[in-house]
């Protein structure tokens, strides 16, 4: 699991319930990503 911390113009406050797990908290954002974040790129550099 990779939890990754962004910062930005994301737009308010929100939960986002994808495949990749996000709360945004307005110019701050957590995600959550299930897999590894480096398996994910390798993955789909393959495509």
């Amino acid at each position: 699991m990779t939890i990754a911390i962004t910062i930005g113009k994301y737009g308010g406050f929100y939960i986002s319930n994808g495949y990749v797990k996000r709360i945004c908290l307005g110019w701050i954002a957590f995600d959550i990503y299930p897999r590894e974040l480096e398996k994910i790129i390798k993955d789909l550099s393959k495509k």
